[in-house]
């Protein structure tokens, strides 16, 4: 670290601690004192990082919309279509001009952009709610993104945000030997679920956090399976390089060994092992360790490396003894190809569809019954989603032995809506594949009812047309910016205009879990019956425990069920849900499940029966 940045932090850290009182009078001053719209041209003005109030006035902040003047809300945005308006504070609650905030895309990348005024104040163009919101300026990091909902799309996003420095460090164990593969994360209670900053260790053993925040009581975690898992508090500024030294541990799984090799034998350094829930990377000879955590039945074991399609064993988790302390040691092979699907999109018209997003709709996934959404394909740094270039065209690689489905979607300017095409499979390897697009023209009318589990009709439910999104991700249930509207008393509801093209429905409503429905082309619409179940919302709470589970699955019926995520921008739902230290975040289930299955790794260590309360949210403590 140079000495301007050590003086920089250490000047941030002397300004955070002196200034909390001066933070707090300031947010509730600026309730009363409304920032205009409209700046007149000034000058560009550093922001002074203040001190945080503290975790309470924190959440007074984020939730109070009264920090954003209320005559905001009442008034509608100035720009045509959908647009977004807000604030940017930090967290003494001091207005933050002249930063670039950008709207999020669904991978978490900065979309569209704009910048602040002098008040710290911004409008943007969304492509639809809800609208997730953060700061995209070098030297600065969001600590929590501005929401914007379709159920209040007047209202005004408030995004919290701390300058950011670069923290380098290598872990190594207690002989100085590097260890590859540890996860290294940055935690704050004043963050909520937005304030994670991850890395991981290399092949020696170097990390880098390139926005870590900077601000006072921040939590560094660093795990690693064999090493007990080292937690301290954030110093500001830190030693650069911090060296983390881990203490070894016993395994509370089995011990995986291997050696990753190409085809033509040469190991392979650096390569992603993955089995379940547990990573770790080959050495410079190609042998790894992996100490196995969470795994069901069909479990891959998959080995991935740039350049290259993955080693896949599938199902190799039929073959593990949960209970073995050693398991025989495995070859992994990568492919000599590397298999690829390149091709081009072209619109109705024949053009070239350029910045058209293209994923794979069916990757493999690397933990199919576990916490994780990654894929194979992912995993040695190809991406399963991108946008084609000027001519249309894509290339996807990295790809295993088999045939893809590709989801494609892009805008239609003539119509002004997007459209959506899901292609037949096509075979890992193929070139010059051709999608042609359909034109956005409006098909049937898309009518229906939404009704409970029970028959009665749900009224205010919102029911809109979904995006193209994969499996897992955050835009999942969202909604596009058009074609949304709300249920009558009788449930019924009505959407005229939609393209004709493959859609996906969603809808959603206060108590009940959200339904995502595909409405492929040519098939009837206008007579559509939604069923929704009820939802009901609980904590867990097995921090008391020892050993404390790591992980929670949900039953009904003796059968595994969603578990959704209801602390983020649009609902998500996992297979299984990871606990930090024993505790949840707010989770919400059906009303049909009756227990929870607590694990530890691979081991399940108790079963909690629920009575949940139909109304509110219920706290479940263990044991």
């Amino acid at each position: 670290m140079s000495r301007a940045q050590a003086i920089t932090l250490t000047g941030i850290a002397l300004m955070i601690l002196v200034g909390a009182g001066a933070g707090v009078l300031f947010v509730l001053g600026q309730a009363s004192e409304p920032p205009p719209r409209d700046s007149a041209p000034h000058e560009e003005v550093a922001a002074e990082p203040s001190a945080p109030p503290g975790p309470a006035a924190i959440e007074a902040v984020a939730s109070d919309r009264s920090a954003v003047p209320e005559s905001e809300e009442e008034e509608a945005p100035p720009v045509a279509g959908v647009n977004v308006s807000g604030r940017v504070v930090d967290l003494g609650g001091k207005a933050v001009p002249q930063i670039v905030v950008a709207a999020v895309d669904d991978d978490g990348e900065p979309a569209i952009r704009t910048k602040t005024d002098a008040s710290g104040s911004f409008v943007l163009a969304a492509t639809g709610l809800p609208c997730l919101v953060a700061v995209a300026e070098p030297g600065w990091t969001t600590i929590r993104r501005g929401e914007v909902t379709p159920d209040s799309p007047l209202a005004p996003a408030l995004v919290l945000a701390a300058p950011s420095f670069s923290l380098a460090g290598v872990v190594v164990d207690p002989a100085g030997e590097p260890l590859a593969g540890a996860q290294i994360g940055i935690r704050s209670s004043l963050a909520g679920s937005d304030g994670r900053w991850n890395a991981e260790s290399g092949a020696d053993g170097s990390f880098l956090l390139a926005t870590a925040p900077a601000i006072p009581g921040a939590r560094l975690s660093t795990r690693l399976a064999e090493y007990k898992p080292d937690e301290r508090t954030l110093d500001l500024p830190p030693p650069e390089p911090l060296r983390i030294v881990l203490e070894p541990a016993p395994p509370e799984g089995p011990v995986l060994t291997g050696t990753v090799v190409r085809a033509d034998g040469t190991p392979v350094q650096n390569a992603a092992v993955s089995f379940g829930s547990a990573r770790t990377r080959s050495n410079l000879h190609g042998h790894f360790r992996l100490v196995c955590g969470w795994f069901d039945a069909a479990t891959p074991l998959v080995a991935a490396a740039r350049r290259s399609s993955p080693a896949i064993l599938a199902g190799y988790g039929a073959q593990v003894e949960r209970d073995a302390k050693e398991l025989p040691p495995v070859r992994l092979v990568l492919p000599a190809e590397e298999l690829k699907i390149s091709g081009r999109v072209l619109t109705a018209n024949g053009a070239s569809a350029k910045g058209w997003r293209v994923a794979l709709a069916d990757p493999t996934p690397l933990d199919p019954g576990g916490t994780s959404f990654e894929s194979a394909e992912g995993q040695a740094g190809f991406r399963i989603e991108l946008r084609t270039d000027a001519r249309g065209g894509f290339e996807f690689g990295g790809l295993a032995p088999r045939s893809y489905t590709l989801l494609v979607s892009g805008r239609d300017r003539a119509a002004r809506a997007e459209v959506l095409l899901r292609s037949d499979p096509v075979a890992a390897g193929t070139r010059d594949v051709v999608l042609n697009a359909p034109d956005g023209n409006p098909g049937d009318r898309i009518a229906g009812r939404v009704l409970t589990a029970a028959g009665k009709p749900v009224a205010g439910a919102r029911v809109g047309l979904g995006r193209a999104a994969t499996r897992g991700s955050s835009a999942e249930y969202g909604m596009q910016g058009r074609f949304r509207v709300v249920t009558g008393v009788d449930g019924r509801f009505e959407i005229a205009g939609a393209p004709a093209s493959l859609a996906f429905l969603v809808v959603a409503a206060e108590s009940f879990l959200p339904a995502r429905i595909p409405l492929e082309p040519g098939a009837p619409r206008g007579d559509l019956t939604v069923r929704l179940r009820d939802r009901r919302e609980l904590s867990f709470d097995g921090s008391r425990s020892d050993p404390q589970p790591d992980l929670l699955r949900a039953m009904a019926g003796g059968l595994p069920a969603a578990v959704w995520l209801s602390d983020t921008a649009t609902p998500r739902a996992t297979a299984l849900l990871r606990l930090e230290g024993g505790l949840s975040d707010p989770i919400a289930v059906g009303e049909d499940v009756r227990e929870l299955v607590l694990y530890r790794g691979c081991h399940e260590i108790g079963r909690v029966r629920l009575a949940l309360d139909a109304e509110g949210s219920t706290l479940v403590v263990w044991p």
